[in-house]
């Protein structure tokens, strides 16, 4: 469901990404690649997977009425920086 301007928002999931600053990505946005997140096989043939499925952070009721692709191009988000080590 679309939120209103001043709406309270719902986390849907979390994903930790390594994240790095762009020139080319405007300041307050984030850029994540699309067609990751799936399974692939090592070189031992174990399946890990390779990065984050962005479908996990959309939500499948809001998605084009024609095409029925989710409307991922716009996703809210809070990115926070994790904790490691000792610090």
């Amino acid at each position: 469901m679309l939120r209103t301007p001043g709406s309270r928002f719902r986390p849907r999931s979390l994903c930790a990404l390594t994240a790095s600053l762009d020139s080319g990505v405007y300041p307050g946005q984030l850029s994540v690649p699309d067609g990751v997140g799936m399974l692939y096989p090592n070189a031992d043939g174990e399946l890990r997977e390779d990065g984050v499925n962005i479908n996990l952070l959309t939500d499948v009721r809001e998605r084009d009425s024609l095409t029925g692709i989710p409307r991922n191009k716009h996703v809210r988000c809070r990115v926070v920086r994790r904790k490691s080590g000792g610090n």
